[in-house]
Parts: C-alpha cells; structure tokens; sequence
C-alpha cells in the first residue's frame, strides 16, 4: 500500500510541478489548483482504505467514496493532459531546433485555405 501512495503523490507532484508555475499570471488561481490537488492526493487514499473495509454504509462514508472517486478520475484527466502538454511542448522545441528562427521571419507557411493573414 506504501507503494500505491508513493507513486500517487510522485505522480500528483509531477502534475503540480509541470501546471503550477504556468500559471504565474494568476496566483489565485495557483492556490485553488494546489489546493485542488492536495484533496485529491488525500482524498483518494482515503478512498482506498474505505473500500477495503465494510462495514455499515452510512451517508457519510458514501460521500466521501464519491468524492475520492470523482477525484481519481480528475487527477488521471489532469496528468493525461499534463502529458499531452509536455508533449507538444517537446514537439514545439524540436520544431525550433529544425528551424531555428522561422519565428523572427515569420516563414511558417501560411498557405493553407483559412489560414490567418
């Protein structure tokens, strides 16, 4: 089980990590995504140990059940776009290696019908 949770937090630290400082501009919106994954990290081992225990299902227990569940899923779409995010980003560097300075002149091709300017 240790390793459940070591591998939950790594990854939880992976999508803080990469999202986070992205988000600069906004400070607010760093604390609320942080706090995000804090409940999420917690919330999700939390899960785990209820369901191996069953005992009596009251309200309570069912919600935060629900509430783990429902951040299982949030956390696996938040480090699947994470991935994709790094992704195009690799994508995007390896381009500007390819051609160092089609920013500055402005050579991308452009066209294409519907292509902007």
């Amino acid at each position: 089980m240790f390793l459940i949770w070591s591998i939950l937090l790594l990854l939880h630290g992976y999508v803080a990590l990469r999202i986070v400082p992205a988000l600069g501009a906004w400070p607010l919106v760093q604390v609320g995504f942080c706090a995000l994954l804090a409940t999420s990290a917690a919330a999700i081992p939390i899960t785990f140990l209820m369901l191996g225990r069953r005992r009596g299902s009251s309200v309570g227990r069912q919600r935060v059940k629900a509430m783990g569940f429902l951040m299982v899923g949030l956390a696996s779409s938040l480090l699947v776009l994470t991935l994709l995010r790094d992704l195009g980003l690799g994508l995007l560097q390896i381009a500007t290696w390819v051609v160092p300075d089609a920013w500055a002149r402005g050579s991308w091709p452009t066209s294409w019908p519907g292509a902007p300017g």
